[in-house]
């Protein structure tokens, strides 16, 4: 067994599934993949994107979307924090992008 994670945004109320990105849930399983959903994350939090070589394409719209919020890991363990408990009864207000994000990424 073991805790479950999510990348949650508390700003826009969007979080990333690691399961839609192949990775498991655990801290450890989708710590040291390769482009998975750390990948996305980054991505999101990518803030000066096109600006240099090596960037993520100029064309990918959600590049940066995330720059600026407050984002945190959230465990099916913790506490109800700031009204982020997400996996606990409020699901409904919190919308997964991983779609989104996974096609944007890899399309």
């Amino acid at each position: 067994m073991g805790q479950y994670h999510y990348i949650v945004n508390l700003d826009k109320c969007e979080y990333l599934d690691p399961h839609v990105f192949d990775d498991g849930l655990k801290l450890n399983d989708f710590s040291i993949t390769e482009r998975g959903v750390l990948t996305a994350l980054a991505v999101l939090l990518a803030r000066d994107n096109g600006l240099g070589m090596g960037d993520f394409p100029n064309d990918l719209a959600v590049a940066g979307r995330w720059a600026g919020d407050r984002i945190t890991f959230v465990g099916d363990y913790a506490e109800n924090v700031e009204g982020t408990d997400v996996w606990h009864g409020e699901e409904g207000r919190y919308v997964n992008i991983s779609n989104v994000m996974f096609d944007a990424m890899f399309r």
